[in-house]
């Protein structure tokens, strides 16, 4: 979306990873050090104040129980997803809808060898494009900035336009994105990737009952809700059995397909075994049909 300032969804994202680095090494479910450069002075200031940070978590695991564990799942889980990729000789990496993400910067095997396209809203693009230059300086080469409404403008075009090569082994990822668009907007990136024999992809979906507002769980209802308030809205959820069939009918095979709290034990270790995990959060990876 086309928006006049930076997105508010974005940066309660880039809020969550930065709380996570608050919590012992050893019990982070994702690592982001360059998330709390992203946020406004008045947000990054609740990460340093122990009694306001302590009530703000508090009145948000009312509204929103499991939604942060969630959410860091989420990182975590492409995170590992881009790993496996790299591992598999990754030379290109799409990220759609970037918002404040770092994995350009923050993740092993990236700088030098792959080439990340980041496609996202020109305000919330120039707004961390600013604030990354001033967190690590000039900019890399290895990373293309591509501003566009990713609902309506060409992403075959603008990719070409900066140098994507549709042969190469490529992953893309959209986070947070799938609830936002359009079903033929996203009918549409599924046929461009599965047009290259050795491609990926990976995101996060809702149900349906979410993005209608008639969630059975309160954090759902309170999600629904909480983007209204920020000028978004919900517009696209699915069924597991649906999304499956929609991933098979564009050519794909699906690697994975899971619910949020189904990563518990892949992910929380220590005391953060105890940390709640909504299931209104699922995630899925998938290769084109015959490739990688």
């Amino acid at each position: 979306m086309n928006t006049p300032q930076p997105s508010v969804t974005a940066t309660i994202m880039a809020f969550h990873r930065a709380l996570e680095m608050l919590y012992p090494e050893a019990e982070r479910v994702c690592q982001d050090p360059l998330a709390v450069k992203f946020l406004p002075p008045d947000w990054a200031a609740v990460l340093r104040d122990r009694e306001q940070l302590m009530a703000l978590m508090g009145e948000k695991a009312k509204q929103f129980p499991g939604v942060n564990g969630a959410i860091v799942s989420r990182v975590r889980f492409i995170d590992d997803v881009v790993k496996q990729a790299l591992s598999d000789g990754l030379e290109q990496l799409v990220i759609i809808g970037a918002g404040y993400d770092s994995r350009a910067h923050r993740m092993d095997g990236i700088s030098g060898r792959v080439t990340v396209f980041e496609l996202d809203d020109p305000t919330t693009q120039q707004d961390k494009r600013a604030k990354l230059e001033a967190a690590v300086g000039k900019l890399p080469a290895h990373v293309r900035y591509i501003a566009m409404d990713v609902a309506s403008d060409s992403i075959e075009t603008r990719l070409a336009e900066n140098g994507y090569h549709p042969d190469k082994k490529s992953l893309f990822v959209l986070e947070g994105i799938v609830p936002y668009i359009p079903a033929d907007t996203l009918t549409g990136l599924l046929t461009f990737i599965s047009g290259g024999s050795q491609h990926r992809v990976v995101f996060d979906y809702l149900p349906p009952s979410v993005v209608d507002g008639t969630c059975e769980w309160v954090e759902g209802r309170n999600m629904y809700r909480e983007v209204l308030t920020h000028g978004e809205t919900f517009r696209l959820g699915f069924n597991r059995d649906e999304l499956d069939q929609l991933l098979r009918d564009r050519g794909f095979d699906v690697i994975e397909n899971v619910n949020a709290p189904d990563l518990k034990t892949r992910y929380f270790r220590g005391s953060g075994a105890q940390r709640p995990v909504t299931p209104v959060f699922w995630f899925a990876h998938a290769v084109v049909a015959g490739g990688m």
